[in-house]
Formats: structure tokens, C-alpha cells, sequence
């Protein structure tokens, strides 16, 4: 069977990925008609020798104009430009490739879609060790709230959330270093709702928003949602590079940075105490807001630092945590926001108008919870099993890994991060891993601008440990797949990281 011949040309002096630049012509090329459906293009290993690439550059393009509808793929038969035979290609695809305006959750969330299936060993979200909720507890609580209180439990509340409970976490929070007292606390419905609340209040379109890069993948689409220029700094072991961001501040004069400086996702690192520090003093220095996600805090291996908040003494440091996220318990949706008292008000009523305040027989649970101690053993129990998985991955990764293959290793949390060699993407990984029946978080959807830089995300905490061990050799096997096929000058075709 014949296929079309394509005039491309691959430019290796451009930033854009080879296989993003044939993604890109060929979509032009379809859309435009000049393609038209039925059209087969070459095989894969033809168009990589025209145009001086690896074949897995090629495949990797095919894949995301599949993705994307414009390609059908058909074994022994080849790739075909769509709309014949009324097909269109959905259950065999994988994930598109990112486009403006493609929320980023969106984008993981279909990664995640793709990796399900029976066999699949899944080390890439923390959905599971549900053995470790604490449902015994939680139903003795809530009994005993309603006997206590009655209709008044399940009634309307007060916005800026239930005063004992505000008054608890007054009191807990003076333990790690923060002063707040109850009228600079307001409850929330999660600690993405705080979040949420902050870019409401400080961030109007077109104003420039500094984060981690990578970062946290809900508040790239809340901060894209506001209309919010993002820009990522860079990381390394320590945290954010404050070498780079104070010559980016000065250049974009941001509104905000957001940062989770403990248990980092997706990385897993954790700033140092002396890197805490200089960010504070940078922040105050430009008179810089950050917002600081401590939502991990409580899942340590090794206790971290002390919250940036603790190190702030000037009011430039907005601090939001969660009170069930920690212990399995995130469905209850429970967080908090610190803020000074002056500008509470403010945060009050957008959290009124929001949603007019948070569940009130949750609030009143989670106090009887926390004021009677019925949660020290479960954190305890989470804790224990947590860094057990996580060390059974470190070890199967120094075992099985391939060399060139870098990973961090947290002291807490749920997450560490992969760094592949030069040439390997992030996405490629995930493809390989799934053939091979384990499933893993590519890390293009946590950078800002979407650019796949070599990176995934693996998560600990759902599987057995002998499961872990299970995963990680299949995953070191399709890396190995992906490192035989690399061509030595395949380091151009991608941005390296910075960690």
C-alpha cells in the first residue's frame, strides 16, 4: 500500500521539540485540507530516516495527533489520516498533547484515564491505603455531635468558620512557630478553596503570578482561570532558585508567588531552612505576597522546618493547610487560611459569597476529632506505612533503575520525582510504562507551560510494597526499552531540566 510523501523539515536549532515541530505541520497540514481524510502517511520508521530523527521521535508525533482525532493508527495497515469509515479514534487514543487553554488538571486527568486497566500497577496518584482511614473514629465523633448539638450541628454557620475550632488551631498552629490568633483564621472547604480565595482577592487578568516549576497542577488553572500571567521558577534540591527569581521579580514585577516549600508536589522536596529564610526576606524586601501551601506538613518521615509563615514577621507570608487531606479523609473537604487580621474581613466575604460557609457538622467533627486526640495513632499509622512504601521504592529504584535515571527522595509526603537522561521525555515514559503495566504521572502537566521536560511523577502511596517493587521493575524495563532507542544527538530535541 502506498503512502503520501510530506515536505518536513526538522530544525534542531529551534527550542520546540522535533516532535512537537511534526506534530505541528502535519496539524496545519490536515486542518487545511491538504491532508486529506484517508490520506496514509508514511510509516514511522520511513519519515524518521527522511527526516534524520529517532523512529520513537515519529511515533511520539503520531501518538498526539491521534490523541487529538486528526490520525487513526491500524496494525499492519498504517496511520491514516481520520474521517474514513465513520471513525473516530477515542478508546485506543493517548492523552493530547497540551494546547493554550487545556486546564492542566484536564491534561492529567486524561493521563490518568489512559492508565487504567486490569494489570496496571498504579504508582502515580495517591487514591488508595484506604485500610488507614480512620472510619471508626470519624463515626464515634459524629455521633456524638449530633447527641450533643443536635439541629444546631447541620445548621447555618458562621463564614469565616466554627470559633472552637478556629480557637484550636490557634492554639496548634503557635506549635510549629505561627502566631495566629482565631480572628486571622478562616475555615475553608479544602485547602484549594483557600488557595482559591487568595488568587480572588490578589490577582486580577494580566497580572503576573511566580510559582514553583513544576507545581501544583489545580492552581495553574485557577491562576490561568483569573486570567493570570504565569511564570515558573525553576528548582533545585533546596527549592526555588531565589538566584533566578529575584532577577525575575525585578524584570515582571509579580503580584503573587505561590510555593509549597514542604513535601513539594509533585517533586517531593522540601526547602531548607536556610533557603526559607532568604525567601522571606526577598518577599518582604520587594514587598512580594506568598502564599504558602502546607497542606503536607503532618506527613512527615523526618519533622521539616518550620513553616514560612513562622519566619515571617512582616505580614508577607499568607499560610494555607488542610485538616483532613493528611489523614485520607480529603472527600470531608476541610482546610484553612491565615491571614492578617486587618484584611480578614475581606476573605470573609469572599468566602460568604462563595459559598456562605463551610459544612458545619464537618467543622464540628473535626473538632471533637482534634480536641480529643482521636487522630495521634492514625497519623502515626499513615506516617509508619508511608515511609515504609517509600523506601521500598528508593530501594527498587537504586536496584532496577538504568543509569542516567535521577529521583528525589522526600521526607514526607506522597510523592518523589523522576529526572530522565537527555533525549527521553516525560510522556514517552508513561507510554512505555503502560505498555509494560505499570502506570506513572509524566511531568509535563506540573510546569506551567506545559513543556515536557523529562520529568514523572511517582507516588508511593497507593500500592503493597511488594506491588512497589513489581512497578518500579517494569517501569526500569520500558526506561531501558526508551534508552536503546535514543540516538546520541537526541539531547537537542528536548529543554533540559533544572533539577
Amino acid at each position: 500500500m502506498h503512502w503520501t510523501a510530506l515536505d518536513i523539515r526538522a530544525d534542531r536549532q529551534r527550542r520546540e521539540p522535533l516532535y512537537r515541530q511534526i506534530v505541528a505541520h502535519l496539524r496545519e497540514e490536515i486542518r487545511g485540507g491538504r491532508l486529506p481524510p484517508g490520506t496514509r502517511l508514511p510509516p514511522t520508521r520511513i519519515l524518521a530516516r527522511q527526516l534524520g530523527v529517532t523512529r520513537l521521535t515519529v511515533v511520539n508525533a503520531y501518538a498526539e495527533l491521534e490523541a487529538d482525532g486528526l490520525v487513526t493508527s491500524h496494525v499492519g495497515r498504517g496511520t491514516f489520516v481520520a474521517g474514513t469509515d465513520g471513525e473516530t479514534p477515542v478508546a485506543r487514543t493517548w492523552p493530547p498533547s497540551a494546547t493554550p487553554g487545556r486546564p492542566a488538571t484536564e491534561l492529567l486527568d486524561e493521563f490518568f484515564r489512559m492508565a487504567r486497566g486490569p494489570g496496571v500497577i498504579a504508582i502515580h496518584s495517591p487514591t488508595a491505603l484506604r485500610e488507614l482511614v480512620p472510619v471508626k473514629e470519624l463515626q464515634r465523633a459524629m455521633a456524638a455531635v449530633l447527641r450533643r448539638e443536635g439541629a444546631e450541628a447541620v445548621g447555618y454557620d458562621a463564614p469565616g468558620g466554627y470559633a472552637p475550632l478556629r480557637e484550636w488551631l490557634g492554639e496548634h498552629l503557635s506549635e510549629i512557630g505561627i502566631r495566629a490568633a482565631a480572628d486571622s483564621i478562616v475555615i475553608t472547604a479544602g485547602t484549594q478553596q483557600a488557595i482559591d480565595l487568595v488568587t480572588k482577592l490578589l490577582v486580577q487578568p494580566g497580572d503576573v503570578v511566580f510559582t514553583d516549576s513544576p507545581t501544583y497542577v489545580v492552581v495553574i488553572d485557577l491562576l490561568e482561570a483569573r486570567g493570570a500571567r504565569i511564570i515558573g521558577v525553576p528548582m533545585d534540591a533546596e527549592g526555588a532558585r531565589l538566584d533566578i527569581m529575584e532577577t525575575l521579580i525585578v524584570r515582571y514585577r509579580p503580584r503573587l508567588f505561590f510555593t509549597m516549600p514542604t513535601f513539594h508536589n509533585p517533586t517531593g522536596i522540601t526547602m531548607s531552612l536556610e533557603r526559607r529564610r532568604r525567601l522571606v526576606t526577598l518577599a518582604r524586601r520587594h514587598q512580594l505576597p506568598v502564599l504558602e501551601d502546607d497542606v503536607h506538613r503532618d506527613l512527615w518521615f523526618t519533622p521539616p522546618p518550620p513553616p514560612l509563615r513562622a519566619l515571617d514577621r512582616h505580614g508577607v507570608v499568607l499560610y494555607a493547610s488542610g485538616l483532613t487531606k493528611s489523614l485520607l479523609l480529603g472527600g470531608l473537604r476541610l482546610g484553612f487560611l491565615v491571614v492578617p487580621p486587618e484584611v480578614k474581613r475581606q476573605f470573609v466575604t469572599a468566602k460568604q459569597a462563595a459559598d456562605l460557609h463551610t459544612n458545619s457538622l464537618i467543622q464540628r467533627v473535626m473538632d471533637t476529632l482534634l480536641r480529643q486526640g482521636r487522630l495521634e495513632r492514625p497519623m502515626v499509622r499513615l506516617r509508619q506505612a508511608l515511609q515504609a512504601r517509600r523506601d521500598r521504592m528508593v530501594d527498587a529504584l537504586e536496584r532496577e533503575m538504568p543509569e542516567g535515571i535521577r529521583w528525589t527522595v522526600p521526607e514526607g509526603g506522597y510523592h518523589l520525582w523522576l529526572s530522565l537522561p537527555p533525549g527521553i521525555s516525560g510522556v514517552a515514559l508513561y507510554r512505555a510504562a503502560i505498555q509494560h503495566g505499570v502506570a506513572v504521572a509524566p511531568g509535563m502537566p506540573f510546569f506551567p507551560d506545559r513543556e515536557d521536560r523529562g520529568h514523572a511523577r511517582l507516588t508511593f502511596a497507593v500500592e503493597s510494597p511488594a506491588a512497589i517493587d513489581q512497578g518500579v521493575r517494569r517501569l526500569a524495563t520500558a526506561a531501558r526499552q526508551l534508552l536503546r532507542a535514543r540516538r546520541p544527538d537526541d539531547s537537542r530535541d528536548l529543554r533540559r531540566p533544572v533539577i
